[in-house]
């Protein structure tokens, strides 16, 4: 097979998805497996893109992540909830295993990119990913940039006004009732006593309450940051109906306060993956591609 290939690997608390790309983003061959302890999980991942013989290798990691590069921990998984996951040195056992440059993001912040570079974010300066699925995630771009601070984003656990009524004590372990605690998909699934995933929107009145709480996100974003279009991602985001209820509920949280986006704008500022279900390793191929020193 001619021309270069770049290697793009999603790190999620449940599976681990690799895949490997050409210069243009085109997916070439994907993989997942099951993720289990680290040394046995990374020594899987190693021998996937040996084989492949990738150039570099852009990865989208679930969090906290340290991606600060003057701290001794960087490139580290953090305290995490895997608690065998924790202070592994993620990015120095991939390089060195594989033996080829390594950029590590969170795994929204490469969705994100992936958007950005190939998808509904082309030649945006400042938008936003939000997954919604076993976790809530947000990734920014931000003056043409993939947005980290002291740490990185952490929009999951931003405090949101409740929806009438709910007494929903929440199922974040470290916050209760922020975003993910109230909304994410084991919240979902405790809040409506189901064991299955479907269930949940069998249940009245779930569509309009998750719904509320996506909007509610969105809608702080959009005041803090001026954001020019949001993205939305991840399993709970796919039910039929949720995206255009989210769109009507930012119109009326917005109150007409501001020019744009209104309600006759929504549908071009709150946006579905263009790249789904591709878009996380797509955009870790490309941060690889374009950043890999």
């Amino acid at each position: 097979m001619n021309g270069l290939r770049y290697g793009g690997l999603e790190c999620g608390g449940t599976k681990m998805v690799m895949a490997v790309c050409d210069e243009k983003g085109m997916v070439l061959d994907k993989a997942s497996i099951p993720t289990q302890g680290p040394e046995e999980t990374l020594a899987q991942i190693v021998a996937y893109f040996t084989d492949w013989d990738v150039k570099s290798l852009g990865v989208g990691a679930f969090g906290p992540v340290d991606l600060n590069v003057s701290s001794p921990t960087f490139g580290n998984i953090l305290n995490t909830p895997k608690l065998a996951w924790q202070n592994v040195p993620l990015l120095e056992t991939l390089k060195e295993g594989i033996g080829v440059p390594v950029v590590l993001d969170t795994d929204v912040n490469a969705a994100l990119y992936g958007e950005v570079v190939l998808g509904c974010a082309k030649g945006i300066d400042h938008a936003a990913y939000i997954t919604v699925g076993t976790g809530i995630g947000i990734g920014l771009w931000l003056n043409g940039r993939s947005y980290h601070g002291l740490l990185h984003s952490e929009g999951g656990h931003m405090r949101v006004a409740r929806y009438d009524g709910d007494r929903f004590e929440g199922n974040c372990p470290f916050h209760k009732d922020c975003l993910e605690g109230m909304a994410a998909g084991p919240a979902l699934l405790k809040r409506y006593k189901v064991s299955k995933p479907e269930e949940i929107w069998m249940q009245e009145g779930a569509l309009e309450l998750e719904s509320h709480y996506i909007a509610e996100a969105i809608t702080n974003l959009t005041m803090l940051l001026s954001l020019q279009v949001v993205i939305l991602g991840g399993g709970v985001c796919n039910t039929p109906g949720l995206l255009d209820r989210v769109r009507e509920m930012v119109a009326e949280k917005l109150g007409k306060y501001l020019p744009r986006p209104d309600k006759d704008h929504m549908d071009a500022y709150i946006l579905p993956a263009a790249l789904n279900p591709d878009q996380g390793i797509v955009g870790a191929a490309m941060l690889g591609r374009d950043f890999a020193g």
